[in-house]
């Protein structure tokens, strides 16, 4: 009877282990709150991502708002659909040159998520015509203008131009661009004036602090009040990069992160951020984030799909690389991941962002010339191995490095062991990390943590095996790898 009980009870305990690790532990959906868009003296528009439902499906999601700082859905809020993806709302009846605070929300049976809070003020009344006036008045007479995209833009500086299409009832008689590193800004804040009346103009900003966020605005003022164009935004550069004998770049804060379920591109938070095992969670449908891709996943022939597809890694067949002349031909081939697609934390627009081309790294790694000689060293950043590039201008005395432009052939990264305060002090003076991510094959992850390899935009040509050129970290050069093969992608901006 004692031995039966016994029995009895061990299978009672395997049942209740057996049930305890099948169960999905569920948690709130997680969230991201979008910046506001078409502010008004009394309308906004706002959203966000629903980037994971927590294992559980999200029955409700929207915005709420109110005056106070963390508002939640026990203030103003709105709705607007259901399950993981973006949403916006439009937000109406509120009052004139007033701040407000947005978080987006979403509701699953474990509780309501709240994204980060953003913050917005609403333009004073007759200010909606060109985008807002300080002194407000008959709308029709405030003069109209434009703001159009930074250029020149250096460690230190930018220009910005604008245009006054229309001067309203009344002469224009001050115009020029306002900046700050806050949304909407204003003539409160910094300000360049450029002459007045109508037409373009340009205006040049100094004195900006490297590797930061700025958001302009263009003015024209007459004597019904101010008026603003549309804002947009650049970041000066932080550490500039040789490429070749005359052409420089700068490079993304980190490398390109992929999210299928809502067709979000990103760069990681953080230079030495790594996802690992988890990009072996590839489907069309999956709601994390993944950092590992295939040559043909930029969108140029072949389309997004392929990047999360878990297909047979034997599989050479054309469909997973496009055509073949787009394979072979074009200026970045589909290797090109930034020229194709939005990078939603990197000015969200195509176009901005590129891949570099095998002779491009090597010249990197290689070849130029820096003030210091250096020009990359073996590290171990916030316990993540991988290689630092120095920036052309790199001072020695910076920061100690060991083991600057050597070899490491044997995964030793142990030669420089950086906290993520101390590469905070690196990073300030330019030094980018490229982190050794690992690979993929089909859904097979390796290396992680001690295998680096990132794409150029160069095809290898192989009959058998289509390949492309990565850089390689333990090689410190460019060698070919098969299409298939998930590596890394880090993009780069030309410095104008």
């Amino acid at each position: 009877m004692n031995r039966t009980l016994k029995a009895m009870t061990a299978i009672l305990l395997i049942t209740v282990a057996l049930f305890a690790v099948g169960c999905k532990k569920e948690k709130k959906a997680e969230v991201e709150t979008s910046q506001v868009t078409n502010l008004t003296s009394s309308s906004v528009t706002a959203g966000g991502i629903v980037t994971s439902d927590g294992g559980s499906s999200v029955v409700e999601r929207g915005v709420c708002w109110s005056k106070s700082s963390m508002p939640t859905v026990g203030d103003n809020h709105l709705t607007s659909g259901m399950g993981v993806g973006s949403f916006t709302c439009v937000i109406t009846g509120l009052e004139a040159a007033t701040t407000y605070y947005v978080r987006a929300y979403a509701i699953n049976n474990v509780g309501i998520g709240y994204g980060g809070q953003s913050s917005f003020t609403t333009l004073t009344s007759g200010g909606d015509n060109g985008g807002g006036g300080d002194n407000g008045g008959d709308s029709t007479d405030l003069p109209v203008v434009t703001t159009y995209q930074a250029t020149n833009i250096s460690e230190n500086s930018a220009s910005v131009s604008g245009n006054v299409t229309s001067e309203g009832g009344a002469s224009v008689t001050e115009r020029g661009i306002c900046w700050s590193t806050n949304h909407q800004p204003t003539v409160n804040g910094n300000v360049t004036s450029c002459g007045t009346g109508a037409g373009i103009f340009t205006a040049n900003m100094s004195g900006l602090t490297a590797g930061t966020t700025y958001y302009v605005r263009a003015y024209a003022t007459n004597s019904v009040g101010t008026a603003y164009g549309e804002e947009v935004s650049f970041t000066t550069y932080n550490g500039v990069f040789s490429v070749s004998s005359s052409n420089k770049v700068w490079f993304s804060p980190g490398n390109l992160q992929y999210q299928a379920s809502t067709n979000t591109w990103r760069f990681a938070e953080h230079q030495y951020d790594i996802i690992g095992e988890n990009n072996e969670f590839i489907s069309s449908t999956y709601s994390g984030w993944i950092d590992l891709f295939g040559w043909a996943t930029s969108g140029w022939a072949g389309g997004f799909w392929a990047c999360f597809n878990p297909w047979d890694y034997n599989d050479y067949s054309s469909e997973y690389y496009g055509p073949a002349e787009h394979n072979l031909t074009g200026l970045y081939a589909n290797g090109d991941w930034g020229v194709y697609n939005a990078i939603s934390n990197g000015g969200n627009q195509a176009g901005l962002w590129r891949t570099l081309s095998q002779a491009e790294w090597d010249y990197v790694i290689n070849t130029r010339s820096t003030a210091s000689g250096a020009r990359y060293a073996y590290a171990q950043v916030n316990e993540i191995n991988g290689m630092i590039l120095l920036p052309d201008n790199w001072s020695l005395s910076t920061y100690l490095l060991n083991g600057i432009n050597t070899e490491n052939f044997y995964y030793n990264y142990s030669d420089n062991v950086i906290s993520a305060s101390d590469w905070a002090v690196l990073e300030s003076k330019g030094a980018v990390f490229l982190p050794a991510a690992g690979t993929r094959r089909s859904i097979r992850i390796s290396g992680v943590n001690s295998e680096g390899c990132y794409w150029s935009t160069t095809y290898y040509y192989n009959y058998y095996n289509p390949c492309a050129y990565t850089l390689q970290l333990y090689y410190h050069y460019c060698s070919s790898y098969a299409r298939y093969i998930g590596c890394s992608v880090r993009l780069v901006q030309n410095v104008q």
